[in-house]
């Protein structure tokens, strides 16, 4: 427990260093869902941003995999977690 609540605290802080906003600080699980929306466009595009990401070997998950749209009604670009990321911090300390 005490391991995780490092790396988690770790990544909140690195996270807002970089502009990205957390809503709610994760106390179950080890993923982070962060918030785009502060920082400048292209980047606050969870697909651009995880485009960019790649090109540093670094993996996120864009938030509009988790968008529900079973009839695919929406397009991607309408997508209401089109600016949301979820970021793991459980790999290891090196990698975060």
């Amino acid at each position: 427990q005490r391991h995780f609540r490092m790396k988690r605290d770790y990544l909140l802080q690195e996270l807002a260093t970089l502009g990205i906003t957390v809503q709610w600080k994760p106390t179950a699980t080890f993923y982070i869902w962060g918030d785009l929306s502060n920082l400048p466009p292209p980047i606050n595009d969870s697909i651009v941003f995880l485009e960019e990401c790649a090109k540093h070997k670094i993996i996120c998950v864009p938030g509009v995999f988790f968008d529900v749209n079973p009839r695919g009604v929406r397009h991607v670009e309408t997508s209401r977690c089109i600016s949301n990321v979820r970021f793991s911090y459980g790999p290891h300390m090196s990698n975060l």
